[in-house]
């Protein structure tokens, strides 16, 4: 990127006329920040159906369709969060977690820099943390005037630049060359930039090649892409770095924090949520065809599995949606289905899935807490947002910043995994080996199975 700007910004409303101005005049949808995300009002996670539709469809031999390439009611995984601050508050930076949303900050200053300019901001004016590296997105004139000009002026961080570059999986040689996770991850523009990148490059389990084969907005892809490996996203706004971490590494990462003074000025403790007890995962069935290869099933039927955990009744049930196959030979007629043929492999996505919610659920914590600026709060994957205050009172100014925890249900329900072939060999979805971590509690097959 190019080189930063120093950024100052001034401390003047000292009877808070200013704010008060703010509060009617700029609620913040405006200038399109903070109101309906992009990637809901461009359906960037819409489902869609591929469909093959070969003559003679309602005969199993020979092999005919209507041949479903993907299945149409799992999506790629969205995190239903905020994309907005509470409310604009002057002087502060809001900074959440994720790779899909950004920071926003409002500050006034007497520094014409205009639109995408790097700033160089500094947080702690000791000098003893690199200066944090955001971009001007508007600069609006507040006071005009010889020698007394000031502008409202709106900060960003990179993710604000690269979330919304489309990315192209292409479909070229799907059938014989299925998408991998390394293949989906290098075409990030910001490939280089992810730490940690090889725990979703390493992943066992097969991705949904037709589901990614579509342009995605980079920041999803990749909050997707983590989702799949059990990890989530913090954004370091010094390095501009996308750190990936693991729902132990999150944990570690918040108990290191009270490892220093943090002297709160106002907290809820950190507590755990209500325990989930029960997950349904929603596998779509599939078939084996006689000559080799799987489709989906015509008839777009479904089986449940149940991963149960030791809260058991006393815990939530949550109902999950997969791509990845209960492969099932072919009955005598199509609205007939024979034995499953890869239990063991559906068993190791459902126990997978499940370990995602126990780890950054069951085992996961809610707080929310207004601390000193000098604690220096490092973020981490249970963390919703933390933001970046400096209330005026008078002439003097105190600054604080509030951390708060993802909600208790802020969590994603597609899992675009696995996948079928129509033609050639078995997919790898029937043969790959089950990369889920064992739970001290056993996973129940329910085995029912509905129409969609």
């Amino acid at each position: 990127m190019s080189s930063s700007t120093s950024f100052e910004f001034l401390h003047w409303d000292p009877d808070g006329q200013l704010r008060r101005y703010l509060d009617r005049w700029f609620p913040t949808h405006r200038l399109s920040l903070g109101g309906d995300d992009t990637y809901q009002r461009s359906g960037a996670g819409r489902r869609y159906a591929d469909v093959l539709l070969p003559e003679n469809y309602w005969q199993w031999d020979p092999t005919k369709g209507p041949f479903f390439l993907t299945d149409p009611e799992t999506g790629l995984p969205q995190m239903p969060w905020q994309y907005r601050p509470p409310q604009w508050i002057l002087n502060s930076l809001w900074i959440p977690t994720g790779a899909d949303r950004y920071s926003i900050g409002l500050f006034l200053t007497d520094q014409w820099l205009g639109a995408n300019t790097a700033v160089d901001f500094l947080l702690y004016p000791s000098g003893e943390h690199e200066p944090l590296k955001l971009y001007v997105l508007a600069q609006l004139p507040f006071t005009e005037g010889q020698g007394n000009q000031s502008w409202l002026t709106i900060l960003v961080d990179r993710r604000f630049l690269e979330r919304q570059q489309m990315v192209y999986f292409s479909q070229e040689n799907v059938l014989n060359e299925p998408l991998g996770w390394q293949t989906l991850l290098e075409n990030l523009p910001f490939y280089e930039r992810v730490q940690g990148r090889e725990r979703i490059a390493e992943l066992q389990l097969p991705l949904s090649s037709w589901l990614w084969h579509r342009y995605t907005p980079a920041g999803l892809a990749l909050d997707a892409c983590a989702a799949c490996a059990r990890l989530r996203v913090v954004f370091d706004l010094a390095s501009e770095e996308y750190l990936l971490q693991t729902a132990e590494e999150a944990r570690e990462t918040f108990w290191a924090n009270f490892q220093r003074p943090l002297d709160p000025i106002a907290q809820f403790g950190a507590s755990r949520p209500l325990a989930i007890g029960q997950v349904d995962v929603s596998f779509p069935r599939a078939i084996r065809l006689p000559q080799g290869g799987e489709v989906y099933d015509p008839l777009r039927r479904r089986d449940v599995r149940s991963y149960q955990y030791a809260y058991g009744a006393k815990g939530r049930r949550v109902l999950v949606w997969t791509a990845y196959p209960v492969i099932r030979t072919p009955g005598p007629r199509i609205d007939l289905c024979g034995a499953t043929v890869n239990e063991a492999e559906v068993q190791g996505c459902l126990r997978h899935i499940a370990k995602y919610y126990e780890e950054w659920n069951n085992e996961a914590y809610l707080y929310h807490s207004s601390l000193p600026l000098s604690s220096h709060w490092r973020q981490n994957g249970m963390d919703d947002w933390l933001w970046i205050q400096w209330e005026q009172h008078g002439k003097k100014y105190y600054p604080k910043q509030i951390v708060s925890s993802l909600p208790q249900d802020c969590w994603p329900v597609d899992w675009p995994l696995g996948g079928v072939l129509v033609t050639g060999a078995p997919s790898s979805s029937s043969s790959s080996s089950s990369s889920g971590s064992s739970s001290s509690s056993s996973s129940s097959s329910s085995g029912s199975s509905g129409s969609s």
